[in-house]
């Protein structure tokens, strides 16, 4: 779907043989700068447009979906493509739909899950994603039921080929499954932040893991700020739990050791409403008054 505006506008620094000044160019904006500016090497700048709060990865509008490598980039620069091992395959093209004029071009993944395995990757450049809470995109299926599993990877692990942390199937995020209509997944960035670097992230995947073959859609992959899950994960978030007549806050013991001497002060205060009673019960063999300080030894802390 086409978007009206990014988060980022990236310039291109173009060097010049002949002036003192280079032009920068992509975009509203431009800018010069001098030959001792570019003394570090810095080749790409993003600069933040305010009030946008979305990094938009892919809107499937530009490039095409196989050949050179040049033709295969995203909305933020990085490269595109699939990963496979035969017998099990991916194939991606970009559609358009003639009645839905409003959705523009959007990606078609074809896949086929035997031995091997299958998936499809999205290059982010180094994109810093730690101001937001969800991965979104839009999602479709060819006859519906179609699974595959989301995931993320910083700049380091796709430097040394690691695999990526996987947030979970896409059954996960979407309560009906992928059906044959268009529906947005949401899956928040808490499931994966701890176990990688969002300040300079590496790739997006989708992994065809279950077997079988199929094809699905996608369209419009942002990093957001969500208010839906940020109300899920506040919900969801540590609360006291209630035990009878004890509030148990987990980390607060001084709370917890408070709660307990009440309940303490109180059975002591029962012993001494009813010393033959607690004492007998304790041991035939003891005294009344040694049951008492035994009790109250124990209690009292």
């Amino acid at each position: 779907m086409k978007k009206q505006s990014n988060k980022y506008n990236t310039f291109i620094i173009s060097l010049s043989l002949v002036g003192s000044m280079v032009l920068l160019g992509l975009g509203a904006d431009v800018f010069s700068v001098s030959w001792r500016q570019l003394i570090k090497p810095v080749f790409v700048k993003e600069v933040k447009k305010e009030g946008v709060d979305f990094i938009l990865v892919d809107d499937f509008e530009k490039g095409q979906s196989s050949g050179v490598f040049y033709e295969r980039k995203n909305s933020i620069g990085g490269y595109q493509g699939t990963w496979a091992k035969r017998p099990s395959y991916s194939i991606i093209t970009k559609l358009s739909d003639e009645r839905d004029s409003a959705r523009g071009r959007y990606l078609a993944i074809e896949y086929k899950k035997e031995a091997g395995w299958a998936g499809w990757y999205t290059l982010l450049n180094n994109a810093d994603i730690s101001n937001y809470n969800a991965l979104t995109f839009w999602v479709k299926g060819d006859k519906g039921g179609e699974k595959f599993d989301i995931g993320l990877a910083d700049a380091k692990m796709q430097e040394f080929q690691m695999d990526a942390v996987y947030a979970g199937p896409i059954d996960l995020f979407l309560p009906l499954g992928v059906t044959t209509e268009w529906q947005k997944v949401k899956i928040p960035v808490s499931r994966v932040e701890s176990q990688i670097d969002l300040n300079k992230m590496g790739s997006i995947v989708l992994w065809f893991k279950y077997g079988g073959e199929g094809k699905v859609y996608i369209d419009d992959m942002e990093f957001e700020s969500d208010k839906e899950v940020q109300k899920k994960e506040a919900f969801n978030s540590l609360k006291p739990i209630l035990i009878p007549s004890i509030r148990v806050l987990c980390g607060y013991g001084r709370l917890i050791r408070l709660q307990i001497r009440k309940a303490a002060r109180s059975f002591f205060n029962y012993v001494k409403m009813q010393p033959l009673q607690i004492c007998t019960f304790i041991s035939a063999t003891l005294t009344r008054k040694k049951s008492l300080n035994t009790l109250r030894g124990l209690l009292i802390f």
